[in-house]
């Protein structure tokens, strides 16, 4: 087991109790929980990143794909949460972004 394998393990560990943390508190904003979103989806996507490079499996490599299209779009809300006005183009480049996005991860659990 090389560095990068275990680099990938301890980064799981880390981001998704960052996000257990922030999600546990008794008061809960919308950034708090865009954030926990955002860091559980990155302490998934070095899980299936470690698990893919351990077992080798063609499917631990395509969840982990998968978890690589959904992390920047919870970066994205997250980052979302604290713009007070938002425009039209930008929620239309958004709702398209998120389309293809949604696109890419069907043909990815796919066997297309």
């Amino acid at each position: 087991m090389d560095l990068r394998i275990q680099t990938s393990l301890i980064a799981a560990v880390v981001s998704s109790a960052l996000a257990v943390s922030v999600l546990l508190r008794s008061r809960k904003r919308r950034d708090q929980w865009l954030f926990g979103v955002f860091g559980l989806n990155m302490g998934l996507w070095y899980l299936t990143t470690f698990l893919a490079r351990v077992l080798g499996t063609d499917g631990w490599s395509r969840l982990n794909l998968t978890f690589g299209v959904l992390v920047p779009f919870s970066l994205l809300e997250f980052f979302r949460a604290f713009i007070a006005e938002e425009n039209r183009t930008m929620r239309r480049l958004h709702l398209a972004a998120l389309f293809f996005a949604l696109g890419i991860v069907v043909v990815l659990l796919t066997p297309w």
